[in-house]
C-alpha cells in the first residue's frame, strides 16, 4: 500500500479513537449525577454498583449507534458484539483510559508535547538572536566611516 492509500484509513482511525474519547467524556460527566446523588451515596455507595451501571449506559449507547472501535481498525464496514463489548468497555473505563489509549497509539503524550514546544523556544531563540546580530551589523555599518 502507498502513503496514500493509508491516509483515508488513517484518518478514519483518528476519527473513532477521537469518538470513544469524547463518549468516555461524555459518559462520565452525565454519569456523575447519578454517582454523585444523596440517595445513591447514602444506598449504593461501596456496594460496587457503579463499575456495571457504568457498562451497562456505555453499552446501550455503543449498540445504539452501531460503535465498534475495533471493526474501525479492522473490517471498516463490519461491526461485531464482541467490538462493541471492547469498545463499551473502553468508554465506561473513563475518559483518562480512553485519552491514554488515543496517546499511546499516536505516541502524542506529555513528554511529546513538551519536546515540541521546547524546539520552538529554541528555534524562536535562535530566530532572535539572528535577528540580534543583523541589527548590529547594519548599525556598525551605519557606523562605519566612509
Amino acid at each position: 500500500m502507498t502513503p496514500s492509500e493509508l491516509t483515508p484509513d488513517f484518518i478514519r482511525i483518528i476519527a473513532a479513537l477521537a469518538k470513544l474519547v469524547i463518549l468516555a467524556m461524555l459518559l462520565e460527566r452525565a454519569l456523575v449525577l447519578i454517582f454523585d446523588y444523596r440517595w445513591f451515596k447514602q444506598k449504593l455507595d461501596g456496594l460496587g454498583f457503579k463499575i456495571p451501571i457504568s457498562f451497562g449506559t456505555a453499552w446501550m449507547i455503543c449498540n445504539a449507534y452501531h460503535f465498534d472501535v475495533l471493526s474501525v481498525l479492522f473490517e471498516p464496514d463490519k461491526t461485531s458484539e464482541l467490538g462493541v463489548f471492547m469498545t463499551a468497555a473502553i468508554a465506561a473505563g473513563g475518559s483518562a483510559g480512553a485519552i491514554t489509549l488515543f496517546q499511546s497509539v499516536f505516541k502524542f503524550n506529555k513528554e511529546a508535547q513538551t519536546a515540541i514546544k521546547d524546539a520552538q523556544k529554541a528555534e524562536a531563540r535562535a530566530r532572535q538572536k539572528k535577528a540580534e546580530a543583523e541589527i548590529a551589523e547594519y548599525e556598525a555599518r551605519i557606523k562605519k566611516p566612509q
